[in-house]
């Protein structure tokens, strides 16, 4: 049942003029049609009243030139705890001092009937609503906005608590950013200004020892020559560690400019660097060019190649002459750079390990090594973007590919 004579005000000005085309009409065919029509409007006016009257959602139907509200339903009434039609203006309703949202109406009559949808937030109720408006023709003849009000408050505050706590959350990520490169700053500072430290009294260590066995070799006996050339080997390990962790330090703490660089060149110089220790192992190099254009930073790129070059060249099985294969591949727009060896391989377990810094797998009597060169290499390659892996098998050599994205040769 419908509740309230002012919520069905319309309803029944519209069965006062039904009953009042029957009477100025005598009954007929066409009368009698005519009821039978008006009759079933009537019942349809009244249904659809029903129906509005029993949604959980706010409705409501005004004039767009007076703001008179002409029906509210009985969940709005109920809202306000008071009839609602009848002079009731719009605006009063709503408790605005300024038509903020009735600038829709020129929207709403230009859409012509046409729905129209907005979001609202009423300060009375304290709510908001997702809102579909649209002009109809009354029972009277004129136009009207009706208006269908959905609550959307709790999806509005939801999302208002998950905003406060995104943006909570970025604040904390940006602090503790902010925090890690602070900390990160200050220990690639430490290794870069203690690697510079040590390095001069290790020269004097070196420089001495040398000296006395120069020197004084006639006068050392044997412990004492084995003993000065320890000294020397020691001096020279350390050394080599210094400048290892100053390249870690540098690839980590230098900016990274990218551009095409030329694997080419990059190959050629890090053999050119590597000759002398080619020549010392006998060892043969091969290279499958001509070779692409990457996106790089060239002496970035360099430090890696020579590393895993040099990585190549130093473990093999004793009395075995190392073989090096350099060649490429183009994967989706991206080149693959692969370094092939005959070395002694590496097992499935320790393939992730050898990446670390100082990670080694076997004593540095049996090969000599800092530990840090392909720790490098992979922190060269995250600089540039770039990807790194190996294929391996023990005691059948190994396969170091690289992956940067393909470049351009520069003309200019």
């Amino acid at each position: 049942m419908v509740d309230g004579a002012k919520g069905r005000s319309w309803l029944g000005e519209a069965a006062q003029r039904l009953r009042a085309r029957r009477g100025s009409h005598k009954p007929g065919n066409s009368d009698a049609e005519r009821r039978r029509i008006e009759e079933k409007l009537f019942e349809e006016r009244r249904q659809l009243l029903s129906i509005f009257e029993g949604i959980n959602e706010v409705i409501y139907v005004t004039d767009p030139v007076s703001y008179e509200i002409l029906y509210a339903n009985r969940f709005l009434r109920d809202a306000f705890g008071k009839e609602l039609v009848g002079g009731v203006c719009y605006r009063e309703f709503q408790n605005l001092d300024a038509p903020c949202d009735f600038c829709t109406n020129d929207i709403i009559l230009a859409k012509k009937g046409e729905p129209y949808c907005w979001e609202y937030y009423n300060p009375v109720l304290d709510r908001h609503y997702a809102i579909t408006d649209r002009i109809i023709r009354w029972p009277d003849g004129r136009d009207v906005r009706f208006e269908l009000a959905v609550d959307i408050t709790k999806q509005k505050r939801v999302e208002e608590e998950l905003r406060r706590y995104r943006e909570h959350l970025e604040e904390l990520v940006e602090e503790r950013t902010a925090r890690l490169e602070e900390k990160n700053a200050e220990l690639e500072a430490f290794a870069y200004s203690v690697s510079h430290d040590l390095r001069a009294p290790l020269r004097a260590m070196q420089g001495f020892s040398r000296a006395l066995l120069e020197d004084y070799a006639s006068v050392l006996d044997a412990r004492g020559r084995d003993y000065a050339e320890r000294v020397v080997s020691a001096a020279s390990r350390m050394d080599s560690l210094i400048r290892d962790l100053l390249d870690y330090s540098r690839i980590s703490r230098h900016e990274i400019k990218m551009g095409a660089v030329s694997l080419d060149e990059v190959v050629e110089d890090a053999l050119r660097q590597l000759d002398a220790g080619i020549r010392e192992k006998e060892a043969m190099v091969k290279v499958e060019g001509p070779l692409p254009w990457v996106k790089a930073h060239y002496s970035t790129l360099l430090q890696v190649v020579a590393n895993l070059i040099s990585n190549a060249i130093t473990f093999t099985a004793p009395g075995v002459k190392p073989e090096v294969c350099i060649d490429w591949e183009e994967l989706d727009g991206w080149v693959r750079l692969r370094v092939a060896d005959n070395g002694i391989g590496i097992a499935p377990e320790h393939r992730e390990r050898i990446f670390r810094i100082f990670e080694r797998l076997h004593g540095v009597e049996t090969y000599p090594g800092t530990g840090i060169g392909l720790a490098v290499v992979r922190k060269g390659m995250e600089r540039m973007g770039g990807r790194i892996g190996v294929e391996s098998e023990e005691g059948k050599g190994s396969e170091f590919w690289i992956e940067l994205p393909k470049g351009e040769r520069d003309y200019g």
